[in-house]
């Protein structure tokens, strides 16, 4: 019997358990740097709503341009 290429399910792992499922750290960092750049730049979008000082916005602005580069260079790693 061919393999159907449309099976929502994995590969079976050579002990025959079924797919692998876990989620690495890799994906946990991953999904934690996602968040951390949604809060700043959210957090710098209520900043300005409400006319916080300028320390308020460096601050959050920081806080996503490291998180997007730590991102990027995550991806740029993952791609070798």
């Amino acid at each position: 019997m061919a393999a159907d290429p449309y099976r929502l399910t994995g590969p079976r792992t050579p002990s025959g358990d079924g797919p692998r499922s876990g989620v690495s750290r890799a994906d946990v960092a991953r999904f934690l740097l996602w968040l951390l750049l949604v809060l700043g730049l959210v957090a710098n979008t209520v900043a300005s709503y409400v006319g916080a000082g300028l320390g308020v916005h460096l601050v959050c602005g920081a806080v996503s341009a490291v998180t997007a580069a730590v991102l990027v260079v995550h991806r740029l790693k993952g791609r070798r």
